[in-house]
């Protein structure tokens, strides 16, 4: 496969999690914070995630639950859940719950990590994988975002669903960022600013937290003992 081909596919690779450390999500195993981006203000949302065949992943047949906020109750959800194959996939973005949810055909490889980035700008989500917004239904006109207040959750739904994969690089913006910022950000740390919400550069290697860097303390909890990996 051509290079130009691998970028259509997949998108870009800069070299992988921010983070020193990613976390193995399997059942009953996710991270949170405890206060979410809500209402209609505007967030981006990063995570990385590796689906891992050799951790069981019943690949093809099942849902890897990327992150849920909000709640289901009064369909004021935002949440992001991946289903796919190695060859396709799709990426499903609810916003006011499931009934206006969207999806994205977008494959994600098996046993490699790739960035999934959603943003909302008070007129338009977007989802980019890698640094690029794919060209199906990349992106939705809405302005019916309405975020419950609660906790962010990585790695599992409202269902408490989750599965075995890696997860590594979680980063929260109270501003959406455009594609050429998440492309030059997405594998390196970046420094406080005001609209850096949360960045957890998981140094720790150990242990139930995972201490924020973006000056706003915002400590990550670690439910259920997932094992800690070194990237």
């Amino acid at each position: 496969m051509s290079a130009a081909a691998v970028t259509a596919l997949y998108g870009l690779n800069t070299g992988g999690p921010f983070s020193n450390y990613g976390f193995i999500f399997g059942p009953g195993k996710y991270a949170s914070y405890a206060t979410a981006i809500a209402g209609n203000a505007s967030r981006t949302i990063m995570v990385w995630v590796k689906p891992t065949k050799t951790l069981g992943y019943a690949w093809g047949t099942s849902v890897i639950p990327i992150f849920c906020s909000g709640t289901t109750v009064a369909n004021q959800d935002f949440s992001l859940r991946y289903y796919g194959s190695i060859t396709e996939g799709n990426c499903y973005l609810a916003f006011n719950g499931w009934s206006n949810d969207f999806n994205c055909f977008r494959s994600l490889p098996a046993d490699v990590w790739s960035c999934l980035v959603i943003t909302y700008d008070g007129t338009r989500i977007r989802l980019f994988v890698n640094g690029v917004m794919p060209v199906l239904n990349g992106e939705r006109a809405t302005t019916a975002i309405n975020t419950a207040p609660g906790p962010i959750r990585f790695g599992t739904d409202h269902n408490g669903n989750s599965n075995g994969a890696a997860f590594a690089g979680f980063r929260l913006e109270s501003v959406a960022l455009n594609a050429t910022q998440i492309q030059n950000e997405m594998s390196r740390l970046v420094a406080p600013r005001p609209t850096l919400y949360a960045q957890w550069p998981l140094t720790e290697g150990n242990g139930a937290t995972a201490d924020d860097n973006s000056g706003n303390n915002r400590t990550l909890t670690l439910v259920g003992s997932p094992p800690w990996v070194v990237q």
